[in-house]
């Protein structure tokens, strides 16, 4: 977990896609008058902390004990585990999964039905994820890499079935990760490449050379290196 979290910050470092993305969820509360928000998957507080101060409740699920802490230091009534073996009372103007949709085949249904559960009626569930045709995928298999989650339900059949919750609404943004140099680039994208798993972690650094060609070739810019993540946002109102 350490090795994730730090990867994490590290990424971070490079992207100011928190705070785009927080301005995205904050659309969705101001246009809906939300009051009351769970934020499954919370991780380092980037967005949770500064969304609570925009509504009146804000529970956060966090299953790594350091962004736990941070999150309680912070002031938020925090929940430590994995959802949705947690325990969650109530429900909520807003469930909130930014990066933290289980999408695996065997847990994608029973996780989907119990955040739709904590939905309010009128409420939205609004998940940011990545869809698997984007650029980053395009960027691993050029590498000859597989994705974190090489099994993961293809993001159309995710699609087919929020359309059986409620009223869908999807907008694809593209945020970048910049850096002055290749090589500093592809440090930050160990995250992204690994999700904390130190063999994919070790696998992806193997390819540094390979990475850093193919970013000298497609994504320099005058100001250095820029990457385009595409981050999908769904919205879907429990009516």
């Amino acid at each position: 977990m350490e090795t994730y979290s730090a990867d994490f910050e590290q990424y971070l470092q490079f992207t100011h896609e928190k705070e785009h993305l927080l301005k995205i969820i904050l659309e969705t509360v101001n246009d809906k008058n939300v009051e009351t928000v769970l934020d499954i998957g919370a991780g380092n507080g980037a967005i949770s902390i500064p969304l609570s101060t925009h509504v009146k409740t804000l529970i956060a699920v966090e299953r790594i004990p350091r962004f736990v802490q941070k999150l309680r230091e912070a002031g938020l009534t925090t929940i430590e585990g994995i959802f949705p073996l947690v325990n969650v009372k109530g429900k909520f103007d807003l469930v909130l999964l930014s990066w933290s949709l289980n999408t695996s085949p065997e847990g994608f249904e029973s996780f989907i039905k119990k955040a739709w559960e904590k939905v309010a009626p009128g409420g939205v569930l609004l998940i940011i994820t990545y869809d698997d045709g984007g650029e980053w995928s395009h960027f691993m298999r050029e590498l000859g890499l597989p994705l974190v989650d090489p099994n993961r339900l293809p993001f159309s059949i995710l699609m087919e079935y929020f359309h059986t919750l409620g009223r869908v609404q999807h907008v694809s943004y593209e945020i970048p990760a910049n850096a002055p140099s290749a090589e500093e680039l592809v440090h930050a994208f160990a995250f992204v490449a690994s999700g904390g798993n130190m063999i994919l972690k070790e696998a992806f650094l193997a390819r540094k050379e390979e990475a850093v060609a193919l970013l000298n070739g497609r994504y320099s810019s005058r100001d250095g290196f820029s990457f385009p993540f595409r981050h999908e946002v769904i919205r879907i109102v429990k009516e």
